[in-house]
């Protein structure tokens, strides 16, 4: 017990982490300019205006999803699965349980005043996102809490905008309605699929160029193993 007159000193404990992995990816200028034609072609392909459009383009919903199967974006998807290797080291997941599988892969082309709406991609486990191209001013990526829920929400409806606007919150590492993560030009991103994600709308003239990835994680052996999916080659379409 402290004496008379000194401070008392709280010990915090902060669990069940979030965690955003953030590295560069180191790829060529040249290598880059060369991926970024090939996106703006897709982006041009269908003959539309979408700089008139509030959202981004993304190509998952234009009939190019599948961009891991390209010859000329096999390097950038090896560096990517390099990432992800160090990415599943950090969480301290054995290295001998799980096969990794990209399932779709796109890109997304934000223009001025245009944004990424919150989402989360419930179909995959693992979302890989690559920044070909970030102008100043073109919007950070933010991550809100699990799946809506923040731990440290004690009433229920305590996050909501209202309540930083009128002064019943300040937003703070305990208590936040979101976190905002800067990006920049070559920097891969890497988070779990389940995470609601959007971003700030650009003020940038030029636009943001981004590459997403989904990947799932299947079991090598199922033996003994109950609630992963099991090896690729047991699976049967009927």
């Amino acid at each position: 017990m402290p004496e008379m007159g000194e401070e008392s000193v709280a010990d915090l404990s902060n669990f069940f982490p979030l965690t955003a992995y953030k590295s560069k990816l180191g790829l060529a200028e040249s290598y880059r300019v060369e991926l970024l034609k090939e996106i703006t072609k897709d982006y041009k392909k269908e003959n539309i205006d979408h700089k008139k459009n509030e959202t981004a383009w993304t190509g998952d919903v234009s009939g190019f999803e599948f961009l891991h199967v390209r010859k000329s974006f096999e390097n950038l998807f090896k560096e990517i699965s390099n990432q992800v290797e160090t990415y599943r080291e950090t969480l301290k997941v054995a290295d001998n349980v799980f096969d990794f599988y990209y399932t779709r892969s796109w890109a997304t082309v934000t223009t001025n005043q245009q944004d990424i709406q919150f989402h989360k991609h419930l179909q995959s486990h693992i979302t890989a996102v690559y920044y070909l191209k970030v102008p100043k001013d073109s919007g950070d990526i933010i991550l809100e809490p699990f799946l809506g829920y923040n731990q440290n929400e004690f009433i229920p409806g305590l996050l909501q905008k209202k309540s930083f606007t009128d002064g019943t919150l300040e937003p703070s590492l305990y208590l936040s309605p979101g976190a905002g993560i800067n990006v920049e030009t070559d920097d891969i991103l890497i988070f779990p699929s389940k995470t609601s994600h959007g971003t700030v709308k650009s003020k940038a003239q030029e636009s943001r160029i981004s590459i997403s990835a989904d990947i799932v994680a299947v079991l090598k052996d199922s033996n003994s193993k109950e609630y992963f999916l099991p090896p690729l080659d047991m699976w049967r379409k009927f």
